[in-house]
């Protein structure tokens, strides 16, 4: 190898890195989301004799609730961002070389939108609490 492959082998591994780094960022996020939804279910069992649920408990639950969807849809769209720059970052590499790429199987395609499918899911279901706090 040439000088020069050996700087354009060393970006792709240094790009390959960050690329692992930002997808076991982006399941990270589902640690976070088995977080939210057992305090989800506390929150749905509160006990009015423990806790009255006034008007002002009610609006500061729901606007928690709302925070922890726009914080977990924003780190999904960040990191949505970041895989995308780091491709194009990868392709301008391997531009001129023969990199043969392997079809996506449906598989990793399921798992690819897979914390996208659990945010759904949980803004689903802190909509429905906020419903049923506020009925």
């Amino acid at each position: 190898m040439t000088n020069e492959e050996d700087v354009k082998f060393k970006r792709l591994e240094q790009i390959s890195e960050s690329f692992r780094t930002v997808l076991a960022q982006r399941y990270s996020v589902l640690s976070t989301t088995a977080s939210i939804a057992a305090t989800l279910l506390v929150i749905a069992t509160f006990n009015e004799k423990l806790f009255p649920l006034t008007n002002v408990v009610r609006f500061l639950i729901s606007i928690l609730l709302g925070c922890i969807i726009l914080a977990i849809g924003g780190f999904i769209i960040q990191t949505r961002k970041d895989l995308s720059k780091l491709e194009n970052m990868r392709k301008s590499i391997v531009q001129g070389a023969q990199v043969k790429q392997k079809p996506e199987r449906l598989w990793e395609k399921i798992l690819n939108h897979f914390p996208e499918g659990i945010s759904i899911i949980l803004t689903l279901t802190v909509i429905s609490i906020i419903y049923l706090i506020w009925s």
